[in-house]
């Protein structure tokens, strides 16, 4: 985000000039972050869900266990989501305040 920023000081100074405050461009900023992080997220736990299965299907057949069913657990999807929400927010908040 900050690279993009970066790369949008002239805009962002135009849109400034016409009396856009710093909060409004910091929360369009915030939404194309918490868009990214939504869709990397998403594709995250699905490709993450689907290895971890195949690799615990592994585990069963070479040491034969009787039975290991593989679960996320809902904990573990809000505590991941809320991590990199918070980790994209800071870093959109530091990369608009250096602007």
């Amino acid at each position: 985000m900050g690279r993009l920023i970066q790369t949008q000081r002239e805009q962002v100074a135009v849109l400034k000039a016409f009396g856009y405050r710093d909060h409004e461009l910091a929360r369009h900023f915030a939404l194309l972050a918490g868009a990214i992080v939504l869709l990397g997220w998403v594709v995250g736990v699905i490709l993450g869900a689907w290895a971890a299965s195949g690799l615990a299907t592994i585990y069963r057949d070479y040491f034969r266990f009787p039975e290991m069913p593989f679960r996320v657990p809902a904990w573990a999807l809000v505590v991941s989501f809320a991590i990199v929400t918070l980790a994209a927010l800071l870093g959109t908040w530091q990369a608009v305040w250096r602007c």
